[in-house]
């Protein structure tokens, strides 16, 4: 990724996502935050994510993409720790849970066939945008997010970490994913390439 001239933008209305990402983050935040996790959410909610959370929250449901955001946001909050960092670590956790869990059928032994299928599987996910995969030879490969009316910073580090842990889980050693371009710095898709072994 080169320098940017400006600012990083974040636009939350405009799309939806699959209840099974944020049962995940959820997940993610239980494990680290202990027996009092959710009254602790429930108490430093923003008010979508808070009504998302009135509810319960099901895999197949439809949410707010601000609701996601928000939940992000809160965590790294709750836990006092950057929202960078933990934006990557909900990534991997969520390649851990929804490929293990509710995606299982998903899986694949190569990573390009699981990359290939999670661009054709891209509104099963988020009711917004669309996705493309490129392999290219050997163990790389490029995905193409596109069209999106709504977009975050912490989104983008979250999908650095899902692809990086569904990677080495389809089989890919020492994955590195790089963030090419972004929407939220005003570029027309945000693309990632990938190398492993």
């Amino acid at each position: 990724m080169g320098e940017r001239r400006r600012e990083a933008e974040e636009k939350l209305e405009g799309g939806q996502v699959k209840g099974t990402m944020l049962l995940a983050h959820l997940r993610w935040f239980e494990r680290q935050a202990g027996a009092d996790a959710q009254a602790r959410l429930a108490a430093a909610a923003p008010a979508v994510l808070a009504e998302a959370l009135r509810q319960s929250v099901m895999p197949i449901s439809w949410y707010p993409f601000r609701a996601l955001i928000e939940l992000d946001r809160t965590i790294a909050s709750l836990l006092e720790l950057p929202a960078d960092r933990v934006a990557r670590e909900l990534g991997r956790f969520s390649a851990e849970q929804n490929l293990t869990l509710f995606y299982k059928a998903f899986q694949r032994g190569d990573p390009h066939a699981f990359f290939r299928q999670e661009a054709l599987l891209h509104d099963r996910f988020l009711d917004f945008g669309q996705a493309v995969y490129a392999p290219h030879e050997g163990g790389a490969g490029t995905i193409r997010l596109f069209g999106y009316p709504c977009c975050s910073r912490l989104f983008c580090l979250s999908a650095e970490g899902y692809y990086q842990r569904a990677a080495e889980m389809m089989g890919g050693r020492s994955v590195v994913v790089h963030e090419v371009t972004c929407q939220c710095f005003g570029e027309a898709a945000c693309e990632y390439s990938f190398r492993w072994k």
